[in-house]
């Protein structure tokens, strides 16, 4: 039993500083992309809710490529969806920051 508790904390404790950048990354991506929409004109509702729609695509597509280690578990989830998602989450963020 120790031995496997000690093979957890090495992954907690890497998992606690990749999460706070992530949290980080989040927080600057979301003022960007919400900054681009109200300069464009979108307003209220529509503003606030493209950062999230375009950041939860691309988590979405990472929390699909980590599931896609054991292709057993994902039937029609394949890697073509994943790599849909994470190309649409990407192409969305990088189009929202050009000026």
């Amino acid at each position: 039993m120790r031995i496997i508790e000690a093979a957890r904390q090495p992954r907690t404790m890497a998992a606690l500083p990749v999460a706070a950048v992530a949290v980080f990354a989040g927080i600057v991506s979301y003022s960007h992309i919400y900054a681009l929409a109200v300069r464009t004109g979108q307003a209220g509702t529509a503003a606030r809710l493209l950062p999230l729609s375009v950041d939860l695509l691309i988590v979405a597509g990472s929390v699909i490529l980590l599931a896609d280690s054991d292709r057993s578990r994902l039937g029609w989830l394949g890697p073509s969806t994943t790599h849909l998602s994470v190309a649409g989450g990407t192409l969305s963020s990088r189009g929202a920051h050009q000026d």
